[in-house]
């Protein structure tokens, strides 16, 4: 099961798409911390999948939050950009 955090409806749509076939995705929560960590408690999925948008730097921040709690967490982007990577 995966728990998206932090897409924009766009991205949402698309991962949801993408993922329809080979996983359980259980729900979407925005990129805050007090919201994905209630979520992940909830649901208790495989995988976080947190978005990096524009702001990679708060996503990056929420998957420390995320790590945290032993979750395992994957991050995707919009662009394969060498400088998040």
């Amino acid at each position: 099961s995966v728990l998206l955090v932090g897409a924009d409806p766009d991205t949402e749509a698309r991962l949801f798409a993408a993922l329809r076939e080979h996983c359980r995705v259980v729900g979407s929560e925005p990129a805050q911390s007090e919201r994905a960590l209630a979520a992940l408690r909830r649901f208790t999925p495989s995988v976080v999948l947190v978005a990096a948008g524009a702001r990679a730097d708060a996503a990056f921040e929420l998957v420390h939050v995320l790590n945290g709690t032993g979750a395992k967490v994957v991050v995707v982007g919009n662009a394969k950009d060498p400088d998040v990577i």
